[in-house]
Order: C-alpha cells, then sequence, then structure tokens
C-alpha cells in the first residue's frame, strides 16, 4: 500500500495531476513512460519493473473510479 501511495506522490501526481479522468488515454500513458525515463534521476533509465509497477498504479486507481461509477471503462494501458 505505501508503494502505491509514494509512486503517486513521486511521480504520477506530478505528470497526471491536473487531468480529468477522461483524459488519461493510452497516450497519454506512453507519454508518462518516455518522461519518466527522461527524467531519471540517476540519468539512467528506470527498471522496466519499475515502469510496470508505475502503470500498475494509475490502472488501480482507474478500476476504483470505475466501482464507484466515476468512470464507464478503463483507458488500455498495454504498451504499443
Amino acid at each position: 500500500m505505501q508503494g502505491y501511495r509514494d509512486r503517486l506522490r513521486l511521480h504520477l501526481l506530478p505528470f497526471f495531476g491536473s487531468m480529468a479522468h477522461s483524459q488519461i488515454t493510452p497516450g497519454k500513458a506512453q507519454e508518462y513512460q518516455v518522461h519518466r525515463i527522461q527524467t531519471s534521476p540517476t540519468g539512467k533509465a528506470p527498471a522496466r519493473s519499475t515502469l510496470h509497477d508505475e502503470i500498475v498504479t494509475p490502472r488501480q486507481v482507474l478500476k476504483t473510479a470505475i466501482r464507484h461509477e466515476w468512470l464507464a471503462y478503463p483507458p488500455d494501458f498495454s504498451p504499443p
């Protein structure tokens, strides 16, 4: 649970924070991954598993939005 909070606070909310649920599209998810690689604090791309975890987190958030009927369906975050 704390890992999800940390990923949201450190990486996801700064990028997706001002977007409405409906604006988070597969294209935006891909832009996030590119952004995350380019802004890595170590200068190296994050591990593949790290990027995967960071995409799973918003997917879980959006599934919660669906359960509360704030969103009709989740966007497809599968890699291109």
